[in-house]
């Protein structure tokens, strides 16, 4: 699947007020920003687009909040009970979560604003039709000296499309 990931914080280091307008900045100044180490934990491949340049956005407004966008394509591992085939519904998550901080240092949420998935109404798959999907969150402890950052999961119910399959 192809995602465009938004997320956003505030950097209060990074504030302005010469101007009210929000500043568009060139990807090649991420590397001059904290970034949230956002992972897929499902992720069975994934890579980054970039042409012609890489698909990333950035917006700074004045007070301080960024906003980083980047389109990321992943193949996710999903586990299936299939004891119903060829009547089942599965459910598949995509797992968000920070590789590296605590939650005391970093706590995902779903906007308001965003809960809800573009262009999910007119995705296809050959055997699946995607009937709902929901956001939830999670705080994980993996009984480690640090807890774990809380995790933000997108889930699809997905019912198998009746066929004859050929076994």
């Amino acid at each position: 699947m192809t995602v465009f990931l938004h997320q956003s914080w505030r950097d209060s280091r990074l504030s302005y007020n010469h101007t009210n307008e929000t500043l568009g900045l060139d990807s090649r100044f991420v590397d001059k920003l904290w970034l949230p180490d956002t992972f897929i934990v499902n992720a069975k491949s994934a890579w980054f687009h970039d042409v012609t340049v890489e698909n990333k956005l950035i917006r700074l407004q004045p007070d301080g909040v960024i906003l980083y966008s980047i389109r990321i394509t992943s193949t996710v591992a999903c586990d299936m009970d299939l004891a119903k085939y060829p009547m089942d519904e599965q459910e598949c998550m995509l797992d968000l979560e920070s590789y590296g901080y605590s939650s005391e240092d970093i706590v995902y949420y779903w906007s308001e604003s965003q809960e809800h998935i573009h262009g999910l109404d007119k995705l296809q798959l050959a055997q699946f039709t995607i009937t709902s999907y929901r956001f939830t969150t999670e705080l994980m402890n993996f009984n480690r000296p640090v807890p774990t950052a809380q995790p933000a999961l997108p889930a699809a119910e997905e019912p198998r499309r009746v066929h004859h399959p050929v076994l």
